[in-house]
């Protein structure tokens, strides 16, 4: 790659990472700005581990999903990451559109499932 252009300039993107004895990691990633020899303008490097113009690394996300999958609350992730709510919810509903949808034919009730619990006094309020 670097046989066909020539090093234009260096970007430093900061990225959010898994967290390291917990806490939030940053990395910080000088991307090559690379020029085209033939004169057909510059672009920026890119890498697989992150998305273009992404605050956190594609394993965060990753593990920010497998963390909200465990029932854990989305403001527990965030601060955990280090990043904003959004970005979190953003990533939970992008996997959430991955999952295929249930269509049940039949559902099923056990109606004693539904006598086993009992009201005492201290449980009711008015």
């Amino acid at each position: 790659m670097l046989d066909e252009h020539r090093i234009h300039d260096r970007r430093r993107h900061t990225v959010r990472h898994l967290p390291v004895a917990w806490r939030a990691t940053r990395v910080v990633w000088h991307k090559r700005l690379l020029a085209c020899i033939e004169g057909c303008g510059t672009f920026a490097e890119r890498a697989a581990s992150i998305a273009p113009g992404a605050v956190w690394s594609r394993a965060a996300a990753r593990a920010a999903v497998a963390m909200s999958a465990g029932n854990v609350p989305v403001d527990q992730i965030r601060k955990e990451f280090g990043v904003g709510w959004w970005t979190v919810m953003r990533a939970v509903l992008a996997a959430a559109d991955l999952v295929v949808p249930v269509n049940p034919t039949r559902v099923g009730i056990d109606e004693t499932v539904m006598t086993t619990g009992r009201l005492t006094d201290a449980t009711v309020s008015f």
